[in-house]
């Protein structure tokens, strides 16, 4: 259990774009971007270090050890965790088949 520095793990806006464009023309490699705007609310995340995490705009705010919350539900209201938001991303999502050629 340690305190993160967030700064030495991030990358930067310049760095993400360029990685986007990177893997723009890549076929084989098929990739979700999530950005700030896109994470903003969406998931409630546990870290490594244990702590319940809950993403705000670029902010990701701690809200304890998970295993110290007696009251997730609470927990989450008090995050702002958006619950619309997520359930139109999750049913954004969906395997696909990928078609082989013989």
């Amino acid at each position: 259990m340690f305190d993160v520095e967030w700064e030495e793990l991030l990358v930067s806006g310049a760095e993400f774009e360029k990685l986007k464009l990177d893997l723009a023309n890549t076929p084989d490699v098929k990739v979700n971007f999530l950005d700030h705007a896109t994470l903003d609310r969406l998931y409630v995340m546990i870290f490594p270090d244990g702590s319940l995490v809950v993403p705000l705009g670029k902010e990701f705010k701690s809200y304890g050890h998970f295993l110290d919350v007696s009251d997730l539900d609470e927990v989450l209201r008090q995050s702002q965790f958006d619950w619309d938001k997520h359930l139109r991303h999750s049913r954004g999502w969906s395997r696909t088949r990928r078609e082989t050629s013989d």
